[in-house]
């Protein structure tokens, strides 16, 4: 082989594992459509340093953690960030913070009452109770702003509000930093401040404001600013406006300020990132979401951390689901919390609010309680065991004694929540529609070209997804093929977790039971809707004669299921709200051209996990539905899979393929292949294991 090819070749796996310091030999079969090219294909010995897997980004929850994997493995989080957290440091970070939404004031008390059961530090209060500084206008808001405030103080809890910059269509703006302007909306935090003194501090923010400040033109009088002598515009306004609520709220007023900066666009973040860079203040903090733009397991881990400039800086979760079914159907990700928290951690960060609620859908009273248990644990150290947060929490909530059989179902089946959420609500990563439910219109011009599938998706934070973006524009049979492998992988896991708690019968209480019982048939029920649903969508994008009659076939389950939906749930059950799911039905029910239904056929893979796990091998094993080939790929990072088994020809419907000279400590990604007697190939979704 030639040495070019030798290079690059070191010079891609180098690069994942550089920041890693263990040295081991691998052993691996260099896959030459992935990495070079068709002509050129060999066998390597490579030694690298290798302390941990190397992964970056959303490697590590792009994976499926919990189903036919060693319970060892399945508690441990492999990253190369976590070098810098030495597993004897327990120091706590300074913040546990709840984010309030909802203006319920029964309820508001109930939580700020379980605040110190939680170690809560400090509230926001947000969304429906305050967005703008300007909404304290309002005498009935401000009155119950200030009683909240009053009534946390009490538990010693200190109270932030939101506000959103710019405020009221403000699309004109003066940049000069002398203008009136900014000394009215100085005089609009000086107000509000005034009239609820018992508010601690302001969240400041520009992402989904009236408008975004980089979207507002400047508009200042002839000859007295001249516009144009500004470089970067909206790092200078972004800069300006940081500058003035500074003014009325920290130095004037006394008050914290912290400045959440939630943005849509990588340019966006950059120009946060520059104001930051060139403010002058320090002594504020800065928030921000774990990743960038929303609330995406797939997307990287968020560049802000570790780039504020040495202010504080905390991190913002979403504990409650707000895309996830938004706590009516479970949603547990305490494994989730750790890899991101430690990332964030490695960064500097020194706590972090996570939202409690969407609306009047609470994470309290619902298993998605063990996502507040689980934040706080973390918070406080954040290489706690994930395993003890489950089974302490299992015990103190549902009486099960740590090491039972009862524990041992309950943790089972609410693990898998977070993989089952993912694989239905997401199609190869993305996102489909923003909210916890169905899209009521399934057509292309409204779902995959609209702006909210541009805006969500990770190839703009991630290019290794940018192939996969373009597939689901212009799908083919094999994106078809994927989409309902995806899609089955969510069934037989939802499948599994209604069965562990109904197994769990004996050991729960009635009430709990039923509890748990109704919450993961009505996700089980769901999965259905989504999986008709998205290969609804790409039937009819995929426009084949084909296609349609498989579109006929989806719709025709959809009415089914509507009519399900109905009858075991009610008319306003959510998610899966039966006339969403006609609205659905009636967007694309023209498109079938008069083909009578067919349902697709395809090889089905399931029961994927990995047993014999060592520090340098693990068997792979799955089944497929018909006799099927044996092919893996695995890499240290996804979707793009560096490495491949050779293929086992041989016919099987028990598959294994033995992975060997594996480095230790080390997480692998992999997904299983298999070809039918027809050349049909099916991919599963992605899985991983971590060697000893």
């Amino acid at each position: 082989m030639k040495n070019g090819y030798f290079i690059l070749i070191f010079l891609v796996v180098f690069n994942a594992l550089i920041s890693c310091d263990k040295n081991d030999t691998l052993r691996v079969d260099i896959d030459s459509e992935i990495l070079l090219g068709a002509e050129q294909k060999e066998n390597f010995d490579f030694r690298f340093d290798e302390s941990s897997s190397g992964q970056d980004s959303a490697e590590f929850f792009e994976a499926e953690e919990s189903y036919g994997f060693d319970e060892e493995s399945e508690s441990e989080i492999s990253d190369c960030d976590r070098e810098e957290i030495p597993d004897s440091d327990t120091r706590s970070m300074e913040t546990i913070g709840w984010i309030l939404l909802d203006t319920n004031r029964e309820h508001i008390s109930e939580v700020l009452k379980r605040a110190e059961e939680f170690d809560v530090t400090a509230i926001h209060l947000s969304h429906g109770l305050i967005m703008d500084i300007d909404d304290i206008d309002d005498a009935v808001k401000a009155e119950l702003i200030r009683d909240v405030a009053v009534e946390a103080h009490q538990y010693g809890l200190k109270v932030y509000v939101w506000a959103h910059e710019l405020t009221g269509n403000a699309y004109f703006v003066c940049y000069d930093p002398d203008d009136s302007y900014w000394e009215r909306r100085k005089n609009k935090y000086k107000e509000a401040l005034t009239k609820i003194p018992e508010i601690d501090g302001i969240v400041l923010m520009y992402g989904s404001s009236d408008p975004d400040p980089w979207h507002a033109q400047c508009s200042c009088r002839f000859f007295s600013f001249d516009c144009n002598s500004i470089g970067n515009k909206p790092v200078f306004i972004s800069d300006v406006i940081l500058d003035k609520v500074y003014e009325a709220v920290v130095e004037e007023m006394g008050r914290d300020l912290i400045f959440r900066t939630f943005i849509h666009f990588p340019n966006e973040e950059e120009t946060i990132l520059q104001a930051l860079s060139i403010n002058d203040k320090v002594d504020f903090t800065v928030m921000s979401k774990g990743v960038p733009q929303d609330w995406q397991p797939y997307h990287p881990h968020n560049v802000q951390f570790g780039n504020s400039d040495g202010r504080n800086h905390v991190a913002e979760f979403d504990l409650a689901g707000e895309y996830w079914g938004r706590s009516v159907i479970p949603f547990a990700l305490p494994e989730y919390l750790q890899y991101r928290l430690s990332y964030q951690y490695g960064k500097g960060s020194n706590g972090a609010f996570g939202r409690i609620e969407r609306g009047s859908y609470y994470a309290f009273g619902t298993p998605n309680e063990i996502n507040l248990y689980a934040f706080t644990k973390l918070l406080k150290n954040v290489n706690y065991p994930v395993e003890n947060i489950w089974k302490e929490w299992v015990e103190k909530r549902y009486g099960l004694k740590t090491g039972s059989e009862g524990s041992s179902l309950v943790i089972s089946a609410l693990k898998r929540t977070f993989d089952i959420g993912r694989k239905m609500y997401y199609v190869k990563g993305f996102l489909i529609e923003k909210g916890s439910d169905i899209p009521e219109d399934g057509k292309p011009g409204s779902v995959l070209s609209r702006k909210k599938f541009d805006v969500k998706t990770i190839s703009q934070w991630n290019p290794d997804y940018t192939a996969w973006y373009d597939e689901l524009k212009s799908p083919n049979e094999q994106t078809l093929r994927d989409i309902i492998q995806e899609k089955h992988e969510a069934r037989y896991l939802s499948d599994m977790s209604v069965g562990d708690i109904e197994k769990a019968k004996s050991f729960l209480k009635e009430e709990d039971y039923d509890d748990l019982l109704s919450r993961l048939k009505h996700q089980r029920d769901c999965v259905e809707i989504w999986d008709h649903v998205h290969q609804a969508m790409w039937h009819y994008r995929l426009g084949s004669d084909a296609g349609k009659k498989y579109l006929a076939w989806n719709l025709r389950e959809l009415q089914k299921l509507a009519s399900h939906m109905e009858t075991e749930w009610g008319t306003e059950v959510f998610p899966g709200n039966p006339e969403r799911i006609r609205k659905f039905i009636d967007s694309l029910s023209g498109e079938t051209g008069g083909n009578s239904p067919e349902a697709p056929q395809q090889v089905k893979i399931e029961n994927i996990g990995v047993s014999n796990i060592s520090e340098s091998s693990a068997d792979v094993v799955w089944q497929t539905s018909e006799d099927a080939d044996s092919q893996v790929e695995f890499w240290l990072k996804i979707p793009l899979y560096g490495l491949k088994t050779p293929l086992e020809t041989h016919k099987v419907k028990d598959h294994k393929i033995t992975l060997i000279n594996l480095m230790p400590g080390t997480r692998y990604h992999f997904r299983v292949i298999s070809t039918d007697s027809t050349g049909k190939t099916v991919y599963s979704g992605d899985f991983s294991f971590k060697t000893k």
